[in-house]
């Protein structure tokens, strides 16, 4: 039973013998990023609708294209008074308008960064 007891408590403690290395990652500085590179990928196609992209940035679905649906406008619900949408994405703005609006930038300090090493060239 001793030994039981003792395998037990070894395998509770043994998870923290490596807790030490904690600090270290926590003072080691995050890797920047270049400069020279763009964020890629900010729109991301709709796997359903071909019409649509999800913006990563935002978080908004967003039409790729400017398009209006061509079937008639539905009635408002009574209850509530909404308008359905007659096609996914119909009210959503398009992506050019939240790219426009919500510009990618980078960090500030990177430009710092190029002033000073285009300087002393």
């Amino acid at each position: 039973m001793k030994g039981l007891g003792a395998v037990l408590l070894m395998a509770a403690l043994t998870p923290l013998a490596g807790c030490d290395n904690i600090a270290n990652k926590a003072t080691t500085p995050a890797k920047r990023q270049d400069r020279t590179s763009s964020p890629t990928h900010r729109f991301v196609l709709s796997t359903r609708d071909v019409d649509l992209a999800f913006d990563t940035q935002t978080g908004e679905v967003c039409r790729t294209w400017d398009w209006k649906p061509i079937a008639p406008p539905e009635k408002p619900a009574p209850d509530t008074g909404a308008i359905p949408e007659r096609k996914r994405g119909e009210f959503t703005p398009t992506c050019l308008a939240l790219y426009e609006k919500y510009r990618t930038e980078s960090e500030p300090s990177d430009s710092v960064v190029l002033s000073q090493e285009s300087n002393t060239n």
